[in-house]
Order: structure tokens, then C-alpha cells, then sequence
């Protein structure tokens, strides 16, 4: 038999297998092999087939000797290069055993890192210095150890000279941080350190390398390197007149001029006259060049008018009796300076026409009103309007401000000194319109506040508010129609609230000086809803009832109780007895009665009278409400019934025990997180019925949800909102709060049923939180465009799945909402399926 062959193979096979192992496993294998192969031939010398082909197993050994390692080697490098894909150690244990791993292998920098993220910092330098990674070494000495001194050494040790520039620079210590960046040949970054570091000098040296001549002249002109300075100065103006020659403007042989006298500045005070007045002479300033050519004691230059030793009073004397006073004051003014006599350089500095010199002089001799008047003949525009502040003439400092067109210094300026008069022109001119008028307003200048109150555009946030200002300069005027407008315009755009009762009492007198009394009527019903006390608004109620049952008579008192039949006992359609009024509000008068055909009691809803006028809108109103009785749902109030009788206009509602959540709430309460679960839920069950049917509500809001004895919810008025709508198509009365509304009902745009869907998310919002999403300034403009505060920011105990579905819900793009109530049901069944496991 020929077995050596099979058994071969199978040796070969497995010590190829175990090559991806570990190398010390390849080596038990070979033992193996050996052992197996002696016992081969112990066991079967007498085997004729194994005799003779001796040679072959001879020939296999000696493969197998050749390949095994050959095999071991190929895969084991296949192996290496192959990228490993670790996951990243995420406890100090984990990351030790991934060090040492790393160790092991050779990687000393990775392993500096696992024991710098395990905290084992002695090892983690230890592995550092291994792998040279200084600058980790420093690092983890300063960011870690608190020992940036070490860190700093090491890196300096090595010769690192930039991560330990950087280091120091991080550390505020510029000087030393400049000195590693000029080691390390940043000189531009030297040079900055250098700045910050007060090393004026030596940073002015490295940008004059950099050619950063502006810099250079700074830092030198602060270090009062003056000859540095003048020679760097100097290049800049050399620079600027090649580039404006043969085409130089006035401004450009202006701003030449002024370089000229910084330039000449510099060499003054490196006692460098001559150039210093060559440049002076050069810039076209003759009488200035000649000063400097005196003090150069160039006598040819300077027409013998300065003395050979520098006599000042005598030099004076012959400037004077040249003729040229001018120079003989600055001479004067040289000579006190050097005197230290202040005030009589300043004098002379005058004299000679040096304003800003002398204007310096008496800023520091807080001369305020002689500084600014000399700062304003030299041409320094800002220094001038400075020193007449610190003076006290504010107006003198605002005329300044407005000719050099300086309006918001202007502003701050008479904000400060308390100047209305010159603030109401600079808002004006500055756009700042609504300012302006509050300005005008308070001063009785009513038209003048009316014009710019008419330029606040309608993206101002104050937008509504300049529309209640004008609204209330028309009523003083007597322009009722257009108050009213500008009223109406208001409140699109503030809702009705406790701190808003100021804006809605003027909207109400607007309605009734306007005649529109069921308008009037309305908002100041509202508005004692707010506060009883409110003002005289108790008086101005029973004074616009006088007035409707005057234009109403009759057909007014019937909708009030106490008179016909909206007296308790009182009967309408022979069926519907009243038993008392249960609320008023915008659409009318909700009275409970006893349906005596069967003998249960409903909510009897008497139309307000403002309704009355279009009749085709009445008939609108009542099929519509008709066709809303098909509605058939646990958690919606039915629609019994809804008619007309002797001109009184009626629904007949499912009548409900229990409040509504606004009333079960009241402020700042909210309910536990299960129960608002729970009655979320319900919600969407009832929207999902009704938007199956084709009916929107448009009003969903904690006031519209009943609690019910039976602790289910009822929702109200489901799709009234679109009827009330179409009544008061044209108009602008209060029907609620925009608190619930969805972007595009805001935006007047058509809805579908995923408006409803945002209003629910609003409600449930506030019933968790104790607080609508959006309470101050444009609540329209908030829901079109500013995110809501998370839920769970007001209220901890909601938990993130449920804060996600509420967010989905008040979604501004009604795409990226829920596209059903159903899917929301949907998504609430697994949140709750998943508490309760």
C-alpha cells in the first residue's frame, strides 16, 4: 500500500491551517510532523511499498522541510499586512490590555496612547520615549501631569523646537514660545510672539526681515528704536510714491503727505534731521523740511537763520525778524520743550501751526475744550469729538460725528448725554424708524411719530407694535377707520393674553366707535374673561348691549339670558328646553338643555348675532353643520342637530360631563406622563377617523378636549373652525389663539388634515410641559420659523421616544410631519408596548 502519501498531505494540510496561528504553534506542528513520521517508518519497515519508495518519502521530507517554512513566512507577512480592524478600548482595563498587545508587537507610540487613555501615565512615558514621540511626552506632561516645565524640557532636550514654541504660546509665555520659533526658523510666527510678548525690538527686527514694514515700523516706534523705525517707515514711503507716480490724485499726494510726516516723525527722534527734512522737502512741506534742516545745522539750506550752536532764542529771533514767525515759534517750541515747560511749548506749537502737537500737549493737561479746538484744526476729526465729551459739549461732538458720517457714534452719543432732540433725526437717517417715532410720540409730535411709524416693514419684529402705536395717534385724531385697520394688522400678529389686554381694549373701542358693536362686544367679553377689572370694560359691555338692543332690539336680547325663551324654561324648535347657560364665546352663547322628545340633556349653541348678516353664509353654515352629524366616534362630541327658528340660529351638541383640559389644567400644571400618553393616543384615534371622512377640525387646542367622568377625552366643535372661517371671511375678530396654529394656517395658506396633526403635537405639548412651545413676541413668526425648546428640557420624566414623536408632530414642513394620525397611533402602541415590558 502507498500510505505515506495521504499521511504527507493530511501533515502538510494542518501545519498549513495552523500557519495564521501564533509562530510557536507552527512549531509544535513540525514536532508533530517528525514524531509521525519516525513512528511511520518504526511501524511499517516491513512494508515492500515503503521500502521502495524510500527515496519518495526522503524526497517529501525534504519538501516539507523547504515549504513548511516557506508557507509560514508567505502567510504570516499576509497576515501583517492585512489592516486590523480593533475596536477602540472603552474602559482603562481594556485599553491596559490593548497596550501591552501593542507593546508586544513593537508599537511603543500606541501603546504610549492606550496607557495615556488607561491613565498609567508612568508607562505611557515610558512607551513614548521608546517610540520617540517627544512631543506625545510633552504633551502628557503638561495637559495630563500638570508639568508643562517638564514637557517643555524634553521637547527642548530633542531639539523640538516648534511643538515646544507651540506649547509656551498656549501657556501666555510669548517671549520664550518667540525664542523656540526663531530656533526652529518660523520667524514670522517669532516675530508675533515676539509682539505679544512686548519684545518690541526684536519683533520689529524679525518683520523687517519679512518685509512687513508696517510692523516693523510699529514695534520699533514702540520700543523708541527710532532710527529702526525711520528706516522701515522709510521703505513704505519710498514703495507708495513709485506706485502713484505719473498718476497721483489729490487723496494720493494727501495720503503721500502723510506718510512723509510719520516717516520724517521717525527720523526726528532718531535726532536724524537731515533725512527726516529731505523727506518733508520731498512731500512738498517746505516750512516743515527747513525746521529740520535748522536742527541739522545746515546753514545753506537753512539761509543762516539757524545759529551755528543751536541757539534757539536767537534762531527765533532771526526767523522773526525775517518775517517768518511760524518758524520762529516752532523754534520757541523746540527750546520749552526742552525746557519741560508744557504749556509755552504748547503756545508755541500753536503759534506755529502745529495743532495736533500742541492739541496733545493740552489733552494732557486735560484742557479738554483747547485740545478738541486744536485736534479740529490739525484735521483730527475723532480726537476732536473725543476732548469736547470729555469737555462736556455734546453738541459740538455730535455735529463732528455727522459730518464725518460717524451715525452710530452720533447715537451712542446723544443715548448717553440724553439728547432726543438730535436722537430722533439720527434714528431716522440711521432706519431705525420705530425708535424714531417712540422719540417724536414722546415729545406730542404725533405726526411726525405717524411717518416713520408707516416705515416699520413688516420682517421688524416691532412691526405689530408700530401698527397699535399709529393705531392709537389715528384714534386721537379721529380717524376710526384707519385706527381699526391698523389695530386689526396688530393683533394678526400678537395673540390675546394677560399682557396683551392694553392692544385688545384699543382693537374693542376701535369695533365700537367703527359700529362694529358684535365685534366690540366680543373682545371685551374676552378681555373680562381675562380680568373682570379690567379698566372700564364692565361699563363698556353694558354700553355696547344698550347700543346693539337699540340697532337690534328684540332679535339681540334673545341671545341673552333671562329674556325669551333663554330663560331656565325657555323652549326653541318645541323640543329643546333651557336649563342654564353654561359659557359665551366668540361663535355664541352654549346653554345646556333637556331634549324633552328624549328626555336627555344636550349643549344648546345660540350663534352669536354678528352671524346674521349674510344670509348665504347662515345657510352655508347650517348644511355644513348638518353634515358634521356623521360623525360617529367615541372621543368626538356629536353634532345632533343644528336649525334656525324666529331668526336665532342653533346647534344641537352631544352634551358632556367634565371640563376641558384648559379649565382641568389651569397654568403651568401638567399631567403625568402616562396619562398624557393616554389621552394622546385618544386624540389620534379621533383624528384619524375624522380625516378618513375628509374633516379637518383646524382648531385642536386643550380648550377643544373634554375630560369626561369615564376618563376619555371628547373632542369639541370638530370642523365649526372652517364654517367660522367662512362667516368671517374679510374681517379681523379674535376666534381663539394662534398658540395651536400650524405654519401654513398662519401663512393663510389651504390646510389638510396634517395641520391637525401639528395642533395635536402643540396640545399634547403643553399638557406634559405646562406651557405652549411659543408664548412671547410673534407667535406666528415662531411657528414658521424658530424651533421649539424640547419638551424634556420642561419636563425630565418625558422620555426621549415620546419627546421624538411630539417634535414629529410640530414639524414646520408639513412633509417631514406624521402623514397620518394613524402612524402616530402607531408609534405611541410601541412606546407603550415597550414600558410596560
Amino acid at each position: 500500500m502507498n500510505l505515506q502519501r495521504p499521511f504527507a498531505e493530511g501533515l502538510i494540510n494542518r501545519i498549513i491551517d495552523a500557519v495564521p496561528g501564533y509562530l510557536d504553534k507552527a512549531a509544535e506542528f513540525w514536532d508533530e510532523l517528525v514524531q509521525k513520521f519516525s513512528s511511520f517508518l518504526s511501524d511499517y519497515t516491513q512494508n515492500y511499498d515503503v521500502i521502495m519508495n524510500a527515496d519518495k518519502i526522503l524526497m517529501g521530507l525534504i519538501a516539507l522541510v523547504v515549504l513548511v517554512p516557506a508557507v509560514t513566512v508567505f502567510v504570516l507577512r499576509r497576515r501583517s499586512n492585512k489592516p486590523q480592524m480593533m475596536a477602540r478600548p472603552t474602559t482603562p482595563r481594556e485599553a491596559k490590555k490593548a497596550a501591552k498587545r501593542a507593546y508586544k508587537s513593537g508599537n511603543f507610540v500606541r501603546a504610549g496612547e492606550l496607557y495615556e487613555q488607561a491613565e498609567v501615565y508612568n508607562k505611557a512615558l515610558d512607551m513614548y520615549e521608546r517610540g520617540r514621540a517627544f512631543g506625545k511626552m510633552a504633551g502628557l506632561y503638561a495637559n495630563q501631569m500638570h508639568m508643562p516645565e517638564k514637557g517643555i524640557e524634553i521637547l527642548e532636550k530633542n531639539k523640538l523646537w516648534d511643538p515646544a514654541a507651540r506649547m509656551m504660546a498656549n501657556m501666555g509665555r510669548h517671549a520664550e514660545a518667540a525664542d523656540y520659533y526663531f530656533r526652529s526658523g518660523k520667524q514670522q510666527l517669532a516675530a508675533e510672539e515676539y509682539d505679544k510678548a512686548g519684545d518690541m525690538l526684536k519683533a520689529g527686527e524679525l518683520y523687517l526681515k519679512l518685509n512687513r514694514n508696517e510692523d516693523a515700523a510699529r514695534c520699533f516706534g514702540r520700543a523708541k528704536a527710532w532710527a529702526q523705525a525711520a528706516r522701515a517707515q522709510n521703505v513704505i514711503l519710498v514703495e507708495f510714491k513709485k506706485a502713484i507716480e505719473g498718476k497721483s490724485t489729490p487723496k494720493d499726494v494727501a495720503k503721500f503727505q502723510d506718510l512723509a510726516k510719520k516717516t520724517a516723525y521717525f527720523f526726528k527722534q532718531a535726532q536724524d534731521y537731515g533725512p527726516a527734512a529731505d523727506i518733508l522737502l520731498s512731500a512738498k512741506m517746505p516750512k516743515l523740511a527747513a525746521e529740520l534742516y535748522l536742527l541739522a545745522g545746515d546753514e545753506a539750506k537753512a539761509a543762516e537763520l539757524f545759529l551755528e550752536d543751536l541757539d534757539y532764542k536767537r534762531a527765533a529771533e532771526l526767523f522773526s525778524k525775517a518775517g517768518d514767525r511760524r518758524r520762529a515759534a516752532e523754534i520757541m517750541a523746540q527750546y520749552h520743550q526742552k525746557q519741560g515747560n508744557e504749556l509755552e511749548t504748547a503756545r508755541y506749537l500753536v503759534m506755529a501751526e502745529d495743532y495736533l502737537g500742541a492739541a496733545d500737549i493740552y489733552a494732557g493737561q486735560n484742557e479738554y475744550e483747547k485740545a478738541a479746538q486744536l485736534f479740529m484744526k490739525g484735521g483730527d476729526s475723532r480726537a476732536a469729538s473725543e476732548m469736547f465729551v470729555l469737555a462736556g459739549q455734546t453738541e459740538k461732538a455730535l455735529q463732528i460725528f455727522e459730518k464725518t458720517g460717524d451715525l452710530e457714534s452720533a447715537i451712542r452719543l446723544c443715548e448717553e448725554a440724553g439728547d432726543d432732540s438730535a436722537l430722533a433725526g439720527l434714528y431716522a437717517r440711521t432706519k431705525r424708524f420705530f425708535e424714531a417715532a417712540a422719540l417724536y410720540q414722546d415729545k406730542g409730535l404725533f405726526d411726525k411719530a405717524a411717518e416713520f411709524l408707516e416705515k416699520v416693514s413688516a420682517e421688524d419684529p416691532r412691526f405689530a407694535e408700530a401698527n397699535y402705536k399709529l393705531g392709537q395717534i389715528l384714534m386721537e385724531k379721529g380717524d376710526f377707520p384707519g385706527a381699526l385697520h391698523k389695530f386689526q394688522i396688530m393683533a394678526s400678529r400678537v395673540p390675546l393674553s394677560a399682557h396683551s389686554l392694553d392692544h385688545y381694549y384699543m382693537l374693542a373701542m376701535a369695533y365700537e366707535r367703527n359700529d362694529e358693536l358684535m365685534y366690540a362686544m366680543n373682545l371685551y367679553q374676552q378681555i373680562m374673561a381675562f380680568n373682570y377689572h379690567y379698566k372700564d370694560v364692565a361699563m363698556r359691555v353694558n354700553g355696547v348691549a344698550k347700543k346693539l338692543a337699540e340697532h337690534h332690539g328684540a332679535a339681540y336680547n334673545a341671545t341673552r339670558p333671562g329674556s325669551g325663551w333663554g330663560r331656565p324654561g325657555g323652549t326653541i324648535a318645541e323640543r329643546y328646553k333651557v336649563v342654564k347657560e353654561l359659557g359665551r364665546g366668540g361663535m355664541g352663547v352654549v346653554y345646556m338643555a333637556e331634549d324633552t322628545h328624549l328626555g336627555r340633556n344636550v349643549a344648546f349653541k345660540v350663534m352669536a348675532e354678528e352671524f346674521k348678516t349674510n344670509q348665504q353664509m347662515v345657510a352655508s353654515f347650517v348644511s355644513e353643520a348638518r353634515s358634521l352629524a356623521k360623525l360617529n366616534h367615541p372621543y368626538i362630541v356629536s353634532i345632533i342637530d343644528a336649525g334656525e327658528e324666529s331668526g336665532v340660529y342653533f346647534i344641537i351638541m352631544e352634551f358632556i360631563e367634565g371640563k376641558d383640559f384648559k379649565q382641568l389644567m389651569g397654568k403651568n400644571k401638567r399631567l403625568p406622563v402616562a396619562a398624557g400618553v393616554n389621552v394622546f393616543m385618544q386624540l389620534c384615534q379621533a383624528l384619524d377617523y375624522a380625516h378618513g371622512l375628509k374633516i379637518i377640525h383646524r382648531d385642536i387646542k386643550p380648550a377643544n378636549i373634554m375630560w369626561t367622568s369615564t376618563q376619555t377625552i371628547k373632542i369639541m366643535d370638530f370642523g365649526l373652525a372652517k364654517v367660522m372661517d367662512k362667516m368671517r371671511e374679510g374681517r379681523t375678530v379674535v376666534a381663539g389663539t394662534p398658540y395651536y396654529m400650524s405654519p401654513e394656517q398662519t401663512l393663510g395658506r389651504n390646510v389638510d388634515h396634517r395641520s391637525d396633526i401639528y395642533s395635536m403635537g402643540v396640545s399634547v405639548y403643553e399638557l406634559l410641559t405646562g406651557s405652549v412651545p411659543f408664548m412671547e413676541g410673534d407667535i406666528g413668526y415662531h411657528h414658521i420659523h424658530t424651533p421649539p425648546t424640547p419638551p424634556t428640557h420642561l419636563n425630565n420624566q418625558i422620555p426621549p421616544e415620546l419627546e421624538r414623536i411630539i417634535l414629529k408632530c410640530m414639524a414646520k414642513d408639513q412633509n417631514q410631519r406624521y402623514q397620518s394620525a394613524r402612524e402616530t397611533f402607531e408609534d405611541l402602541t410601541r412606546l407603550q408596548n415597550q414600558a410596560r415590558s
